[in-house]
């Protein structure tokens, strides 16, 4: 790249960066407020959840439900701090200050423990997806795609976030940068597919006009795609030739921005997908814009 496109790339990044910080703000501020109006309430909780007739409230598991929203509320505050840190590594790395790689290895960490906080839910939603008491939204879909996000992607972003505060520059450390990479994208694909088998689903057959059926698509088949062409992406890096394939990176990072591109375009006319907006990672559609830097840059070589 010429150092006109490699400043452009920097700004691209920065972008990312603010859209991930103000994304992890907000999730922060909706945190508080539901702690502030949770808290006060706990030694009510038996009484202001209502429950089905046939059961009584004393026998729900109340210590696995506040486990859940104490451990994702941590995970949440947790990763406002990687927003923060992501910010300084981008913002660092466009003044050309090789400390950008400490405070991205940070990014990861605080990433890494966003994921394995979400282990005590996805407990939580299979053991009580068994119960009788799926009537308080328990499901294994949300339970299976918590226990896959968690055991997946804690151990491999955590080993990376240490790798990289030790070994910069290093091939292996760019080995397991091509490892680490698709495997975030497979699982962002995880939850974006699981929301769709439990949530979006229930529209039912009779609900088959062209947005939906785009939006399930979408929702089972950009991100997949988007793993496997940055899978093509980084085998050279985790083959240890450090050659990479620019347009297939490019063409991964606009998969994903265009995955949620299209969910933003379909949540304006089908309202489920509003309702789970707040649920998804909405801030990687900034990824389309480093995303056509990279693949503009390749195809002009």
């Amino acid at each position: 790249m010429t150092l006109n496109k490699v400043a452009f790339l920097k700004k691209a990044l920065l972008f990312v960066s603010i859209i991930f910080l103000l994304y992890t703000i907000y999730h922060a501020i909706v945190t508080t407020i539901f702690l502030y109006n949770f808290i006060p309430r706990i030694g009510q909780l038996p009484e202001a959840i209502q429950v089905p007739e046939n059961f009584t409230s004393s026998t729900f598991p109340w210590t696995l439900l506040l486990m859940q929203e104490f451990a994702s509320s941590i995970g949440i505050y947790l990763r406002l701090f990687g927003g923060i840190f992501g910010f300084c590594s981008a913002y660092l790395f466009n003044k050309n200050d090789s400390r950008y790689l400490d405070r991205f290895s940070k990014v990861l960490l605080f990433e890494s423990l966003y994921f394995v906080l979400f282990i005590p839910s996805g407990i939580n939603h299979v053991i009580l997806s068994f119960s009788e008491f799926t009537f308080a939204g328990f499901n294994i879909y949300t339970g299976a795609s918590f226990l896959l996000q968690g055991f997946l992607l804690f151990p491999l972003l955590f080993l990376l976030s240490r790798k990289l505060k030790k070994n910069k520059g290093s091939i292996n450390l760019l080995r397991w940068i091509g490892v680490v990479g698709p495997m975030y994208v497979f699982g962002i694909w995880i939850k974006h597919a699981f929301f769709w088998f439990f949530a979006l689903s229930q529209l039912g057959s009779q609900s088959g006009s062209l947005l939906e059926t785009i939006g399930a698509v979408n929702s089972l088949l950009t991100l997949l795609v988007a793993g496997l062409v940055s899978v093509f992406a980084c085998l050279p890096l985790i083959r240890k030739t450090k050659k990479i394939n620019l347009s297939l990176i490019g063409a991964a990072l606009v998969l994903i921005g265009v995955h949620f591109a299209i969910y933003l375009i379909i949540s304006i006319w089908v309202p489920v997908y509003l309702s789970f907006l707040h649920l998804t990672e909405v801030w990687l559609v900034s990824l389309l814009i480093p995303g056509f830097v990279v693949l503009l840059n390749a195809k002009q070589k």
